[in-house]
């Protein structure tokens, strides 16, 4: 198994211990979400949500490494324009670190403009979910309504037959 071949020349009987502070990360949430569901809570850890970003819009993990990732990009473009510019030798090292600035200032700004535009487009997803649940609470409230009117009124029709008749209940 795990022990030594031979324990000759390395000053040890060879015995091998188990390690038995250590627990398995499976076994351990297993524990925990059994002995939650015996308790019936429900902690943060095991509820579905949307993950948020600093800014407050629902995203997750790959889009903050897809923001870095794009800065990166940015990053290795100018350090290519850099070395073109340095081994064309037609500008001096202060044009170049102008130039080269000036090009991390507009390549930025594009992706800062792109950013912008996704806040926009989360802010206008919040604020439609936001309608449609106000929507939804009012028809619920006047399903409610209807049918405690129809518990106290029925319709039926007036001894003549021409009209229809209301009458309360109760």
């Amino acid at each position: 198994g795990i022990g030594l071949a031979s324990v000759r020349g390395t000053a040890t009987s060879g015995h091998v211990e188990k390690n038995q502070s250590y627990v398995r990360p499976s076994s351990e949430r297993w524990k925990k979400q059994s002995n939650v569901e015996r308790s019936g809570e429900k902690p943060q850890d095991f509820q579905k949500h949307k993950p948020v970003s600093k800014k407050g819009n629902p995203t997750n993990v790959t889009d903050e490494m897809r923001e870095r990732q794009q800065k990166r990009d940015v990053e290795n473009k100018l350090l290519e324009l850099e070395d073109r510019l340095e081994n064309g030798g037609v500008l001096n090292p202060e044009e170049i670190v102008v130039r080269v600035q000036e090009e991390r200032d507009f390549l930025l700004g594009i992706l800062e403009k792109e950013k912008k535009q996704e806040d926009l487009f989360w802010q206008q997803v919040e604020e439609k979910e936001k309608k449609e649940e106000e929507e939804e609470r009012k028809r619920r409230e006047l399903e409610q309504t209807d049918s405690t009117l129809a518990d106290r009124i029925r319709v039926e029709p007036s001894p003549s037959g021409d009209a229809l008749e209301v009458i309360e209940n109760g």
